[in-house]
């Protein structure tokens, strides 16, 4: 085979590698879009502020122990997008605590901007609701915050939220 019909039969092997190198290029630009736009935003707000003042959570977590109170938080759904939260709350002996002031925030752990706060009414001794409206399905952090007699108790579930 002559030196011309050589280079006629090999003509495209070139740009074997050409298109390689697009597919790659191709691959790592879908790659850099998909990560910039589906960024959820989840970040720690005054990062530096809340790093500096964990020894006084740990002093209020210590508290909290020290009171034993217990609670029972539980998230059922209702028509459409309504849900009702119940919480339950006693002392360290079983007793129910009353006469508190509870409310609960919901925070979205995938997803800023959905985050809620709800106050509880309590239907009877211990036993403490809310119906709220979820903007979305799925996965939410139940963060219960009562009072009682000045002293603070929290408490923190994750609940499934369905439609």
């Amino acid at each position: 085979m002559s030196d011309r019909a050589q280079k006629r039969a090999d003509w495209w092997i070139p740009w074997v590698f050409v298109g390689g190198f697009l597919v790659v290029l191709t691959a790592n630009v879908i790659l850099v879009v998909f990560a910039a736009t589906s960024w959820t935003g989840l970040e720690t707000d005054d990062a530096y502020r809340k790093g500096v003042s964990y020894n006084v959570a740990l002093a209020a977590a210590r508290a909290q122990d020290q009171l034993g109170w217990q609670s029972s938080i539980v998230l059922t759904a209702g028509a459409g997008e309504r849900a009702v939260l119940e919480v339950s709350l006693a002392d360290k002996n079983g007793a129910p605590l009353y006469g508190a002031k509870v409310s609960a925030l919901f925070v979205r752990p995938t997803h800023t901007g959905s985050d809620l706060t709800v106050e509880m009414r309590e239907l009877e001794r211990g036993r403490y609701q809310a119906e709220v409206d979820l903007p979305l399905a799925g996965l939410w952090d139940v963060k219960v915050a009562a009072r009682r007699d000045g002293k603070a108790f929290q408490a923190t579930q994750r609940v499934v939220a369905e439609r």
